[in-house]
């Protein structure tokens, strides 16, 4: 376990999501959710525009 290096795997979301959305239910289930990931999306945008941070 001494030569363990990192090596990170190359992923393809929108390939993923298309391959994954042919399951109905993923499909189901990832199309319930669509209602609060577009509300995050705007509070993101917002805080953005506004400049506000965490901090």
């Amino acid at each position: 376990m001494d030569k363990m290096t990192y090596k990170p795997v190359c992923r393809d979301h929108e390939e993923f999501l298309r391959e994954s959305k042919k399951d109905e239910v993923f499909r189901n289930e990832y199309e319930a959710f669509a209602p609060a990931y577009a509300l995050i999306r705007e509070l993101l945008l917002a805080c953005q525009h506004s400049g506000l941070t965490q901090e």
